[in-house]
């Protein structure tokens, strides 16, 4: 199945594009897409993506189709082809 990633602040910086097209296997979750996000790129989304346990970050924003995964289903939600996902990290500033 084809899931359309979205990248936001650092991320898009880090990985070069705005989005891409990642190829999962029907009905994955998400914790396998960020494992493969961070297989591709590796320390370059790293350190912003994963706390020191490996976990996704707190402040990660995670939208799936246009709406904000709660942060306790964050690596459980289920997948589906032609999913969007939209990936953000903290905007700093003042």
């Amino acid at each position: 199945m084809n899931i359309k990633v979205l990248y936001r602040g650092q991320l898009k910086i880090r990985t070069g594009c705005n989005s891409e097209i990642i190829d999962l296997d029907p009905d994955e979750i998400m914790e396998v897409l960020l494992g493969n996000l961070r297989d591709k790129y590796g320390k370059a989304i790293e350190d912003i993506l994963f706390d020191d346990s490996g976990h996704l970050h707190p402040m990660v924003l995670v939208a799936l189709n246009g709406s904000q995964i709660p942060g306790d289903q964050k690596w459980e939600t289920i997948l589906h082809d032609r999913d969007e996902v939209m990936l953000m990290t903290p905007i700093a500033g003042g």
